[in-house]
């Protein structure tokens, strides 16, 4: 479980030091077996928040935690190691845990890169042995920058199903993402902005918007565009939709242009 009361989180910027506030007054409740989104655009202070709650920084305010898994958005390794080097590290590091190796290197499919040293692997290799890393360390909370970084479709299908079963089996689990979509399946959803946790929801009533906009549903869309219009794609047909109703409200429009998932 996990539970923030009251949190900020500050840090020293520029020449003098001065304090910077970058999590503000941050209340949040993680029950055990569930699985949390954050999502924000890059800069609201989802890696900040993330070692907060993590331990990795010193908050201010309430923190209460289980035993945690952090895996960071960027994968550190010693350069001198190699795939099942860094596993055992970790492996005797948690006190040798039930789980074996072995089963381990089969999980996450990487017994063909047993003997290979970790700064050779692509990034998509490298986040599979930070992830096989958290899920053998023993904790209870596995805490997620980014998972799905450089992982292709079916990589992510399987860490999702993985984040799953773990959850089912009572861990509790805490993902940082800008892209809704890659983490729909979640219990929960909390949306960070300018650093402060402005939204906390049950997961399902965005699922039911999420598919809206791709059902060319305008009305769903609006519903959920406050909170999360930058993170979801909507249809060629919402686009069209909302132009018309600019041009009736007399709405001066320059140019419209849809890069990626943002319009």
């Amino acid at each position: 479980m996990l539970l923030l009361k009251a949190v900020n989180v500050y840090r020293r910027d520029g020449f003098w030091g001065r304090k910077k506030r970058i999590i503000s007054d941050a209340h949040f409740v993680l029950p055990a077996g569930r699985a949390c989104a954050i999502i924000g655009k890059n800069g609201t202070g989802k890696t900040t928040l993330l070692r907060a709650m993590a331990g990795i920084v010193e908050p201010e305010g309430v923190v209460r935690r289980a035993r945690v898994s952090y895996v960071p958005e960027r994968p550190l390794f010693y350069r001198h190691q190699k795939v099942m080097d860094a596993l055992k590290y970790v492996w005797d590091l948690a006190g040798r845990p039930q789980v074996s190796l072995d089963e381990v290197m089969h999980r996450f499919d990487l017994e063909r890169y047993a003997g290979s040293y970790v700064r050779t692997l692509s990034k998509g290799w490298q986040q599979r042995v930070s992830l096989a890393q958290a899920f053998m360390s023993g904790g209870s909370l596995l805490i997620l920058d980014e998972p799905m970084s450089g992982l292709d479709a079916l990589t992510r299908v399987q860490v999702s199903l993985m984040i799953r079963a773990a959850c089912q089996a009572g861990m509790s689990a805490v993902i940082a993402t800008h892209v809704f979509g890659e983490v729909a399946w979640v219990d929960q959803v909390a949306f960070l902005d300018q650093g402060r946790l402005s939204l906390s929801v049950d997961s399902g009533s965005l699922r039911v918007g999420y598919r809206a906009l791709f059902m060319d549903d305008l009305e769903g869309f609006e519903s959920i565009r406050a909170a999360v219009g930058m993170y979801l794609a909507p249809s060629q047909a919402i686009v069209e939709q909302l132009l018309e109703k600019a041009r009736q409200q007399s709405i001066g429009l320059i140019e419209v242009t849809r890069y990626g998932d943002i319009l």
